[in-house]
Protein backbone atom coordinates (compact mmCIF):
# COMPACT_ATOMS: atom_id res chain seq x y z
CA UNK A 1 0.00 0.00 0.00
CA UNK A 2 1.14 3.45 -1.09
CA UNK A 3 0.79 6.13 1.73
CA UNK A 4 0.89 9.45 1.92
CA UNK A 5 1.79 11.51 4.83
CA UNK A 6 0.88 14.47 4.43
CA UNK A 7 -0.47 18.28 6.23
CA UNK A 8 0.26 21.66 4.59
CA UNK A 9 1.69 23.28 7.56
CA UNK A 10 5.38 22.74 8.43
CA UNK A 11 6.69 21.45 11.62
CA UNK A 12 3.48 19.11 12.53
CA UNK A 13 5.84 15.45 12.44
CA UNK A 14 5.68 14.42 8.98
CA UNK A 15 9.14 13.85 8.42
CA UNK A 16 9.64 12.10 12.14
CA UNK A 17 6.44 10.37 11.56
CA UNK A 18 7.56 8.43 8.15
CA UNK A 19 10.31 7.62 9.40
CA UNK A 20 9.78 5.81 12.58
CA UNK A 21 6.10 4.35 11.18
CA UNK A 22 8.44 3.16 8.27
CA UNK A 23 10.74 1.22 11.02
CA UNK A 24 7.65 0.39 13.28
CA UNK A 25 5.98 -1.18 10.01
CA UNK A 26 9.79 -2.88 8.87
CA UNK A 27 10.28 -4.39 12.49
CA UNK A 28 6.78 -5.96 12.08
CA UNK A 29 8.74 -8.10 8.98
CA UNK A 30 7.19 -5.70 6.37
CA UNK A 31 9.09 -4.42 3.33
CA UNK A 32 9.23 -1.01 3.67
CA UNK A 33 10.35 1.86 1.16
CA UNK A 34 10.42 5.29 1.96
CA UNK A 35 10.41 8.05 -0.44
CA UNK A 36 11.60 11.49 0.12
CA UNK A 37 9.27 14.01 -1.89
CA UNK A 38 10.17 17.25 0.20
CA UNK A 39 12.34 19.69 -1.61
CA UNK A 40 14.00 20.62 1.70
CA UNK A 41 15.51 16.86 1.60
CA UNK A 42 15.05 16.67 5.46
CA UNK A 43 14.45 12.82 5.47
CA UNK A 44 17.60 12.17 3.48
CA UNK A 45 19.55 14.56 5.29
CA UNK A 46 18.56 12.80 8.65
CA UNK A 47 20.20 9.61 7.19
CA UNK A 48 22.64 10.84 5.41
CA UNK A 49 21.63 9.62 2.34
CA UNK A 50 22.24 11.14 -1.62
CA UNK A 51 21.13 9.71 -4.31
CA UNK A 52 23.48 7.04 -5.78
CA UNK A 53 25.95 8.38 -8.41
CA UNK A 54 25.64 8.20 -11.91
CA UNK A 55 21.59 6.94 -11.25
CA UNK A 56 18.61 9.99 -12.19
CA UNK A 57 17.49 11.30 -8.90
CA UNK A 58 13.98 11.69 -8.24
CA UNK A 59 13.89 14.84 -9.07
CA UNK A 60 14.93 14.27 -12.57
CA UNK A 61 12.88 11.48 -13.19
CA UNK A 62 9.66 13.47 -12.17
CA UNK A 63 10.89 16.46 -13.75
CA UNK A 64 11.37 14.67 -17.19
CA UNK A 65 9.03 11.78 -16.97
CA UNK A 66 12.31 9.76 -18.25
CA UNK A 67 14.45 7.24 -16.15
CA UNK A 68 13.77 4.68 -13.30
CA UNK A 69 14.10 5.82 -9.18
CA UNK A 70 16.71 3.14 -7.32
CA UNK A 71 16.37 3.11 -3.39
CA UNK A 72 19.15 3.02 -1.29
CA UNK A 73 19.29 -0.18 1.12
CA UNK A 74 19.64 0.93 4.85
CA UNK A 75 19.59 -1.28 7.70
CA UNK A 76 20.18 -0.69 11.68
CA UNK A 77 20.28 -4.28 13.60
CA UNK A 78 18.90 -6.60 11.15
CA UNK A 79 15.37 -4.13 10.03
CA UNK A 80 15.84 -2.94 7.03
CA UNK A 81 13.80 0.27 5.28
CA UNK A 82 14.76 1.13 1.96
CA UNK A 83 15.14 5.11 1.02
CA UNK A 84 14.31 7.05 -2.17
CA UNK A 85 16.30 10.48 -1.16
CA UNK A 86 15.87 13.72 -2.30
CA UNK A 87 17.96 16.84 -2.87
CA UNK A 88 17.00 20.26 -3.02
CA UNK A 89 17.01 19.71 -6.59
CA UNK A 90 13.30 18.34 -6.20
CA UNK A 91 12.42 22.79 -5.46
CA UNK A 92 12.87 22.96 -9.44
CA UNK A 93 10.49 19.66 -10.02
CA UNK A 94 7.41 21.83 -9.31
CA UNK A 95 8.61 23.96 -11.77
CA UNK A 96 9.24 21.67 -14.25
CA UNK A 97 5.66 19.93 -13.83
CA UNK A 98 3.72 23.08 -13.84
CA UNK A 99 4.70 22.60 -17.60
CA UNK A 100 3.58 19.85 -18.53
CA UNK A 101 0.27 19.56 -20.37
CA UNK A 102 -0.94 15.94 -19.37
CA UNK A 103 -0.41 14.00 -16.67
CA UNK A 104 1.46 16.06 -14.63
CA UNK A 105 -0.37 14.65 -11.55
CA UNK A 106 0.17 11.28 -12.22
CA UNK A 107 4.15 11.04 -13.11
CA UNK A 108 5.16 9.84 -9.00
CA UNK A 109 2.46 7.12 -9.65
CA UNK A 110 4.23 5.88 -13.06
CA UNK A 111 7.50 5.76 -11.46
CA UNK A 112 6.76 3.86 -8.49
CA UNK A 113 4.18 1.29 -10.49
CA UNK A 114 7.33 -0.79 -11.32
CA UNK A 115 8.67 -0.52 -7.30
CA UNK A 116 4.93 -1.48 -5.24
CA UNK A 117 5.33 -5.38 -5.90
CA UNK A 118 8.70 -5.29 -4.19
CA UNK A 119 7.60 -3.58 -1.21
CA UNK A 120 3.89 -4.07 1.83
CA UNK A 121 4.23 -0.32 2.50
CA UNK A 122 5.63 2.78 0.75
CA UNK A 123 5.04 5.69 2.83
CA UNK A 124 5.79 9.27 1.59
CA UNK A 125 6.82 12.12 2.72
CA UNK A 126 5.21 15.42 1.29
CA UNK A 127 6.31 18.84 1.28
CA UNK A 128 4.63 21.26 4.04
CA UNK A 129 2.47 22.92 0.92
CA UNK A 130 -0.67 21.59 -0.98
CA UNK A 131 1.81 21.46 -4.08
CA UNK A 132 1.97 19.69 -7.28
CA UNK A 133 3.98 17.59 -5.74
CA UNK A 134 1.78 16.59 -2.96
CA UNK A 135 -0.55 16.13 -5.78
CA UNK A 136 1.35 13.72 -7.26
CA UNK A 137 1.38 11.60 -4.02
CA UNK A 138 -2.09 11.92 -3.22
CA UNK A 139 -3.21 10.76 -6.86
CA UNK A 140 -0.10 7.19 -6.31
CA UNK A 141 -1.43 6.70 -3.03
CA UNK A 142 -3.99 4.72 -1.41
CA UNK A 143 -3.85 5.58 1.83
CA UNK A 144 -3.01 9.25 3.78
CA UNK A 145 -1.66 9.47 7.42
CA UNK A 146 -2.36 13.01 8.61
CA UNK A 147 -0.19 14.16 11.87
CA UNK A 148 -1.35 17.08 13.22
CA UNK A 149 0.26 19.06 16.09
CA UNK A 150 -1.58 19.80 18.69
CA UNK A 151 -1.57 23.10 17.97
CA UNK A 152 -4.40 26.31 16.27
CA UNK A 153 -2.81 26.31 13.28
CA UNK A 154 -2.35 22.73 12.59
CA UNK A 155 -5.69 22.21 13.79
CA UNK A 156 -7.63 24.69 11.57
CA UNK A 157 -5.78 23.60 8.68
CA UNK A 158 -7.15 19.75 9.24
CA UNK A 159 -10.08 20.58 7.02
CA UNK A 160 -8.04 22.00 3.95
CA UNK A 161 -5.85 19.13 3.82
CA UNK A 162 -9.27 16.62 3.69
CA UNK A 163 -10.72 19.46 1.01
CA UNK A 164 -7.44 18.71 -0.95
CA UNK A 165 -8.35 15.05 -1.09
CA UNK A 166 -11.86 15.31 -1.48
CA UNK A 167 -9.80 17.52 -4.72
CA UNK A 168 -7.73 14.42 -6.39
CA UNK A 169 -11.32 11.88 -5.60
CA UNK A 170 -13.00 13.94 -8.51
CA UNK A 171 -10.43 13.26 -11.00
CA UNK A 172 -8.96 10.12 -9.40
CA UNK A 173 -11.12 6.99 -9.55
CA UNK A 174 -9.12 5.37 -6.49
CA UNK A 175 -9.24 7.72 -3.92
CA UNK A 176 -6.77 7.43 -1.16
CA UNK A 177 -8.62 6.64 2.28
CA UNK A 178 -8.03 8.57 5.07
CA UNK A 179 -5.90 5.82 7.11
CA UNK A 180 -6.25 8.52 10.42
CA UNK A 181 -5.01 11.90 12.14
CA UNK A 182 -1.98 11.15 14.22
CA UNK A 183 -1.73 13.72 17.41
CA UNK A 184 1.82 14.83 17.43
CA UNK A 185 4.00 17.22 19.58
CA UNK A 186 1.91 16.56 22.52
CA UNK A 187 3.75 17.72 25.82
CA UNK A 188 0.20 17.84 28.02
CA UNK A 189 0.11 21.82 28.08
CA UNK A 190 -2.99 22.86 29.12
CA UNK A 191 -3.57 24.09 25.10
CA UNK A 192 -2.25 21.25 23.69
CA UNK A 193 -4.97 18.99 25.66
CA UNK A 194 -7.30 21.00 24.85
CA UNK A 195 -6.70 21.55 20.76
CA UNK A 196 -6.02 17.48 21.11
CA UNK A 197 -9.47 17.28 23.17
CA UNK A 198 -11.09 19.11 19.45
CA UNK A 199 -9.67 17.03 16.90
CA UNK A 200 -10.99 13.99 18.53
CA UNK A 201 -14.41 15.61 19.07
CA UNK A 202 -14.74 17.11 15.45
CA UNK A 203 -12.94 13.99 13.97
CA UNK A 204 -13.77 11.21 16.06
CA UNK A 205 -13.77 8.10 13.96
CA UNK A 206 -10.34 9.19 11.82
CA UNK A 207 -8.06 10.34 15.00
CA UNK A 208 -5.66 7.31 15.94
CA UNK A 209 -6.07 6.19 20.04
CA UNK A 210 -1.78 6.99 19.73
CA UNK A 211 -0.49 10.43 20.28
CA UNK A 212 3.27 11.25 19.56
CA UNK A 213 4.52 12.92 22.74
CA UNK A 214 7.36 15.82 22.24
CA UNK A 215 10.43 13.87 23.38
CA UNK A 216 14.13 15.19 22.75
CA UNK A 217 15.46 11.85 21.71
CA UNK A 218 13.07 12.71 18.31
CA UNK A 219 15.71 15.48 17.68
CA UNK A 220 18.78 12.81 17.61
CA UNK A 221 17.21 10.97 15.05
CA UNK A 222 19.59 13.68 12.67
CA UNK A 223 22.33 13.07 15.12
CA UNK A 224 22.62 9.47 15.33
CA UNK A 225 21.47 9.12 11.30
CA UNK A 226 18.67 6.24 12.45
CA UNK A 227 15.28 5.77 13.77
CA UNK A 228 14.21 6.40 17.14
CA UNK A 229 13.48 2.69 17.01
CA UNK A 230 17.09 1.47 16.32
CA UNK A 231 18.74 3.79 18.39
CA UNK A 232 16.60 4.18 21.41
CA UNK A 233 14.65 0.90 20.98
CA UNK A 234 13.06 1.16 24.65
CA UNK A 235 11.95 4.68 24.78
CA UNK A 236 8.71 6.32 24.99
CA UNK A 237 8.92 7.62 21.44
CA UNK A 238 9.71 4.39 19.63
CA UNK A 239 6.62 2.30 21.86
CA UNK A 240 4.53 5.52 20.33
CA UNK A 241 5.35 4.65 16.47
CA UNK A 242 5.05 0.67 17.39
CA UNK A 243 1.24 1.67 18.90
CA UNK A 244 0.36 3.69 15.95
CA UNK A 245 1.90 1.18 13.42
CA UNK A 246 -0.37 -1.46 14.89
CA UNK A 247 -3.30 1.04 14.45
CA UNK A 248 -2.27 1.93 10.75
CA UNK A 249 -2.03 -1.77 9.69
CA UNK A 250 -5.61 -2.60 11.77
CA UNK A 251 -7.70 -0.13 9.58
CA UNK A 252 -5.40 -1.19 6.50
CA UNK A 253 -6.74 -4.77 7.43
CA UNK A 254 -10.51 -2.92 8.05
CA UNK A 255 -10.37 -3.08 11.59
CA UNK A 256 -11.36 0.32 12.15
CA UNK A 257 -12.52 1.58 8.84
CA UNK A 258 -12.80 5.08 8.30
CA UNK A 259 -15.48 7.19 6.94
Amino acid sequence: MIISIVHHAGGVGKTTTTLNLGYALAEKGMRVLLLDLDPQADLSERLRLLPEQGLPSLASVLGTGRGEIMPVQCEWGGVRVDVVPSTLDMAGTELALAGVVNGRERRLGRVLKPLEGRYDAILIDCPPSLSLLTSNALYASQGVVIPVQAQDKAYRAIPLVLATIDDVAEYNNDRPRVLGLVVTLTAHTRIEEEVAGAIREDYPEWTFETTIPRLIEYAEDSRWGMPIGAYRPNGKGAAAYRDLAAEVLARINGAHATP
